[in-house]
């Protein structure tokens, strides 16, 4: 292994540091006789401590040094919608808002809502007025009516029926996709591509 010269390094380190203090002697020698050049040298020297100490606060915090400005804010991407979710008393409609992705397909939106006023509200439990699990099998658009699709309903375990829940489910459907989705006026619920089967009754029947 090669020996490592101790003395040489020495005396190359008082050079430099030799060489650093007469050329820092020079320059405020001549700052000093020229206001100029003192405020250039104040402004050099007040960024080279100002510059220092961002360095030892970056060290140690473990910051990156060139993690200078914030980072960009995430932009929110959903849209604000308001979702109409039927009450547990069959008759009265709750108005609530949702954050929905932004979405352009308008067949992805429906069953977003449809979705939305299915599950209930999150302020209170409204399980009950929708009794029954319902998927959405498919959408289309006729002019302005949306037909919506379902399969097979599924009522739960234990849940019952509560007169006029469904008509009120429907309407809360219907409203909800008609004031969010443009040039849609009324909304037909098929069962199977049935139209007008009552949904808690098909569901109790397969329980």
């Amino acid at each position: 292994m090669k020996k490592i010269n101790t003395e040489k390094i020495k005396q190359k380190a008082r050079e430099y540091a030799l060489l650093a203090k007469e050329k820092g002697l020079e320059l405020w020698a001549r700052a000093e006789s020229d206001r100029i050049e003192r405020n250039r040298m104040l402004v050099l020297g007040i960024s080279l401590a100002l510059i220092f100490n961002y360095v030892v606060f970056c060290f140690h915090t473990g910051k990156s040094v060139f993690d200078i400005f914030p980072s960009f804010p995430v932009i929110d991407t959903r849209d604000e919608l308001v979702v109409y979710i039927p009450d547990t008393d069959g008759k009265t409609l709750l108005k609530e808002t949702r954050n929905i992705p932004a979405l352009d397909d308008r067949d992805e939106l429906v069953r977003l809502l449809f979705k939305s006023v299915a599950v209930g509200s999150y302020y209170e439990n409204t399980s009950m007025a929708v009794p029954a699990d319902l998927g959405v099998r498919g959408v289309w658009f006729f002019e302005e009516t949306c037909v919506i699709d379902l399969g097979l309903a599924v009522l739960r375990e234990n849940a019952e029926s509560i007169p006029g829940s469904e008509s009120n489910f429907r309407l809360a459907v219907e409203k909800t996709i008609t004031e969010n989705i443009p040039g849609i006026k009324s909304v037909m619920i098929l069962e199977r591509g049935i139209p007008g089967k009552n949904l808690w009754e098909v569901a109790s029947k397969k329980r």
